[in-house]
């Protein structure tokens, strides 16, 4: 498998590296990393932004997608349709953009980051902050209906009886 990636927070060679330990050394798999698509790549693990300056070769018969939505990859990859290889992507950030959006609710409704101020800067009446009410009394609109919109839906819905509407 190779890894071509764009993103100075994290290297290939660094993700091939914790990919040959998930794979627990089996030598079936390999991850090379590299810099620009040539042909006799086959498998590839891509940032789609890597699509803008390489032209995609013939040999290419699957790409996988680290990003989670399909909008950026509408803008790096080529015109040319149906596309001659298979293009993947993870369905692992529903549930964490879900958590984070949970996370985001009950920040804003708690008014977390001005009590977290009044903390600094110790100040301790409480007047500015409202009795504390259940997040079951909202109703959240989702823009969106794929993975990650309907992840976000179903957790508000059951773990917190959030009423969303699409």
């Amino acid at each position: 498998v190779h890894v071509m990636l764009n993103n100075p927070a994290r290297t290939g060679a660094q993700v091939c590296a914790n990919l040959e330990k998930l794979s627990g050394g089996d030598p079936t798999y390999s991850f090379v990393e590299i810099d620009k698509l040539e042909e006799g790549v086959e498998c590839v693990l891509i940032d789609p932004n890597c699509f803008q300056n390489s032209p995609i070769p013939k040999s290419l018969k699957w790409a996988h997608s680290t990003w989670a939505g399909v909008d950026g990859l509408v803008n790096y990859l080529p015109v040319e349709r149906p596309l001659s290889f298979t293009l993947t992507r993870s369905a692992i950030y529903g549930r964490m953009m879900a958590e984070y959006v949970l996370y985001q609710m009950i920040h804003v409704e708690r008014r977390h980051e001005l009590l977290t101020m009044h903390q600094k800067d110790k100040i301790w009446d409480r007047t500015p902050f409202p009795r504390y009410t259940s997040l079951s009394d909202r109703t959240v609109a989702i823009l969106g209906s794929g993975q990650i919109g309907s992840e976000i839906s179903r957790m508000l819905s059951t773990a917190v009886d959030v009423q969303t509407v699409a």
